[in-house]
Parts: structure tokens; sequence; C-alpha cells
């Protein structure tokens, strides 16, 4: 039954979503409706969060109509990605075509497919740098957020580590990318010399996430207003290591504002290669930081 089932769900100033939001830095404030085109064949858009949602929602609820409807589509009916793209003109394309190809990562052209399913905050491992690396466009971003009322965007889709990987885009504001699912293959490395804490493995797990390390974010909201107050996560690292680690949304304290940022020093392994790390969190009054690259990720204590 997916009649319950939603693309982006939003609780207050806490949003969830599988990818990203569909946007770059040269359309900031423009939510991308990728299935709709004007008269000139270009893709329309909205200009707000909630009006996106409800198309979303509008647009899900006609395609799975059209899906039910059509119980036995022949084999030549292609809809696919590599073959199918929207206003795909098949009898089964026409009535669900464009849903399957908005959970698609490309059109049939190769090209991106703007979609919130397949969309991501990360590029080879490290939080975007067309969004995240030039303080401008972070900015936009940031006013992005304070405009729709968002302090928090969680979202799977890319292997990210064992640990969630907190973006800050200024005081009170992340992205929270939390796929641990491959945390059983997260890499340790040790920055002054000493040995690396070690990966304990996936043991007899049949997932990547391995028998050790789990997750669990917590989101706190104001009953009355629905912002976030704090955002608290607790479980295990992949070396075995406990945490309960608490952000508090209206703290103060400069300690705090390293999180969810870059360090501005990069680490030697003893093979000379130098890798930049972001920090994603306090553990036992040190600094948990991660470096990825690809779906590779290296974690190191500060």
């Amino acid at each position: 039954d997916f009649d319950g089932a939603k693309f982006v769900v939003r609780l207050g100033g806490a949003v969830f979503m599988h990818g990203a939001l569909p946007i770059a830095g040269d359309a900031m404030g423009c939510f991308v409706l990728p299935w709709l085109r004007d008269s000139q064949g270009n893709i329309e858009t909205c200009d707000n969060l909630m009006e996106w949602m409800k198309q979303l929602d509008q647009f899900r609820e006609r395609q799975l109509c059209g899906w039910k409807d059509y119980s036995n589509m022949p084999s030549h009916n292609e809809c696919w990605a590599t073959c199918g793209g929207y206003a795909n003109t098949t009898e089964a394309g026409k009535r669900f075509g464009d849903l399957m190809q908005y959970g698609m990562a490309t059109l049939p052209d190769r090209s991106k497919s703007f979609s919130c399913v397949y969309n991501s905050w990360m590029d080879d491992g490290l939080p975007r740098d067309d969004l995240f690396g030039d303080s401008s466009t972070k900015a936009q971003l940031s006013s992005l957020f304070d405009h729709e009322g968002v302090q928090l965007i969680a979202t799977g889709h890319q292997p990210i580590g064992d640990f969630p990987w907190p973006i800050r885009l200024g005081k009170n504001k992340y992205v929270l990318p939390c796929d641990t699912s491959f945390s059983g293959e997260t890499m340790w490395t040790a920055h002054d010399g000493s040995s690396p804490r070690v990966n304990l493995g996936k043991g007899l797990s049949s997932s990547g996430r391995g028998d050790v390390a789990y997750c669990e974010p917590v989101i706190q909201l104001n009953p009355v207003s629905e912002k976030v107050e704090a955002l608290m996560l607790h479980g295990v690292l992949s070396d075995g290591t406990s945490y309960d680690c608490l952000q508090e949304y209206d703290s103060n304290h400069e300690s705090e504002i390293l999180v969810g940022e870059r360090l501005d020093v990069d680490f030697s392994e003893s093979n000379g290669t130098k890798r930049s790390f972001w920090v994603k969190t306090k553990v036992n009054n040190k600094l948990l930081a991660s470096c990825g690259k690809g779906f590779n990720v290296w974690n190191v204590m500060v």
C-alpha cells in the first residue's frame, strides 16, 4: 500500500527526504517540477517549499492511480530511465512513466535528473562544493532555510560512514545526511602518530552496517512553535565506542561552532596522502571528524 507514501515529510522546522532539494547555486529559490513544461518547453518551478511539496503529493497520487489501473503492461511498453523519460508516449509511460522517471538518477540522454529522490548533498564523498564550498552560495542556502522556516533537513541516499554527516549552514541550521548503511566499511586513521582505532567489521551481519555500529537521531521540537530545539544522536561507532551527543539549537557556546564544518588543517597519512576532514560531533571530549572519497569514509578522533 503506497497511499501514505510521500517524497517529502515536514514536521515543523524539520524536513525529511531520501535525497536532496533539487536546487543549484544559480537557481537557489526555485523548486523544480521536472514532469511539467511550459509553452516554451522549459521545466516549470515553484517558489516555495510548501507549494512544491503539495505539487509532489498530487503528482504521486495521479501517477500511482495510473499504475494501479494498468496491471498488464506489455513488455514492449518500455518506460524505464534509459528508454522512457518524461512525457513517454507508450501506454504505460503515459499512465505512470513520469513517476518512474522521477525515481531515476538520470534522464535517457544521461543528463542529471532534478529529483529529491536522487539528488545528493554530497559529491564524491564530501559535502558539495557548489553549495557549501563557497561562502556566498552557502549564505544563499542559509537564507532559503530562513525564508522557508527550515532548521534541519535529514536525508539518506548515499553512505557517509558510521555517523551522520552534519553540514552547518549557520546558527541553528543543518543538513544531516544519515545513511550509515556501510558502517562496517568505515576506515580509521590517526593524526598524531598513534595507532588508529579499528573498525570491528561486519561480523555476522547480512548488511554493510555490521553487528556493532548504529545511530539514532532524535529531533526535539517545541510543542507550541514546532521549531527544532535540539538534535540528539546516540549509538555506537564502528570501533565499539558508545556516544550520546546533543546539539542544542539555542546554544551560544563558541565550542559548538566547529560541528558541521571543515577542519582548517588536512591530515597526512603514513603514505603521505593528505585528506580534508569535516567535524561530525564530539565524543568523550574529542572531535569525531570524517573524510570521504566516493563511498569510502575515513574517521579520525582529534
